[in-house]
């Protein structure tokens, strides 16, 4: 039977001559270009009518079928191998949009994480209400993104652009100063752009005979925050130093943020105080 003729109705279309049909006791396999194989080529079950002998009329037909320029093949009953034919339909493949490639490149932050701004509302911009200084435990917040095995400082620039994007002007990480050694740390140049931004602020410490020196760095993030009635964003308690200072404690049991990281996405609590009636985080996050 020629290609140009149909099959009788209710008879399945005889093979091309030209075209090799795998038979299940075979081992080895030629492809269309010759070369051997150990599995055969996949072949279709394709209920599409066979060709009635006519050569393509335009550049979206070829011989390994029709390809519109939605990418969907019209095509003719050509048992070619499946790589041929997909070099023609990606050929053929509508390109994306421009536009949303801009879209989704904008829901990404400077540090590549996913953004978080679409999750924030505006309705503390919206109604004038001043925000809150930002005051983050660089050390918390580091090691948390680093699944306490590691110091992450991309952990502490996603946080700290989280707050930036939503509006808040005075941010500041307190980050112990050896973290700037790449021994230390990972990623430490994103400590310094941040700190060139004036938005890390390095606490003392230096090495001796004695080995390495630190001075606590907590307590500069519990000062700051008292003195500027900001948020501290940590999962420390900071016990300790509540018993020290009674404005202090007032910050620590009235003004921490806890958060969680999931991947790169930073989901600070939406009930901050974790008291039933206790403020949300907009509120949180703003003076009353």
């Amino acid at each position: 039977m020629k290609s140009s003729q149909r099959a009788p109705a209710g008879q399945p279309v005889r093979a091309r001559r030209d075209i090799y049909t795998p038979q299940e006791e075979d081992v080895i396999y030629l492809s269309s270009n010759g070369h051997r194989s150990q599995r055969a080529p996949e072949y279709r079950n394709r209920s599409v009518s066979p060709s009635k002998g006519k050569r393509p009329t335009t550049a979206s037909q070829t011989r390994y079928g029709s390809i519109d320029r939605t990418g969907t093949r019209r095509g003719y009953e050509d048992e070619e191998d499946d790589l041929a034919y997909e070099q023609v339909e990606m050929r053929y493949k509508p390109k994306r949009d421009a536009s949303e490639d801009r879209r989704r490149r904008a829901q990404r932050n400077s540090y590549g994480a996913p953004s978080t701004v679409e999750q924030a509302t505006n309705v503390i911009l919206k109604s004038g209400r001043r925000l809150r200084h930002i005051v983050i435990d660089g050390t918390s917040v580091a090691m948390e993104h680093g699944n306490g095995k590691e110091f992450s400082s991309r952990g502490i620039a996603i946080v700290a652009d989280y707050f930036r994007r939503r509006g808040h002007e005075q941010v500041t990480v307190f980050v112990p100063s050896y973290r700037k050694s790449p021994r230390s740390s990972r990623n430490p140049e994103l400590l310094e752009k941040l700190r060139e931004e004036g938005i890390v602020r390095y606490t003392p410490s230096w090495q001796d005979d004695k080995g390495l020196r630190k001075c606590y760095d907590d307590r500069w993030i519990i000062d700051l925050a008292t003195k500027e009635k900001g948020v501290i964003v940590s999962n420390d308690d900071f016990r300790a130093l509540g018993k020290e200072n009674a404005e202090w404690a007032v910050a620590i049991r009235n003004r921490v943020l806890r958060y969680v990281f999931v991947g790169d996405l930073f989901m600070p609590a939406q009930d901050p105080t974790g008291l039933p009636g206790g403020p949300m985080l907009d509120d949180f996050l703003a003076f009353s």
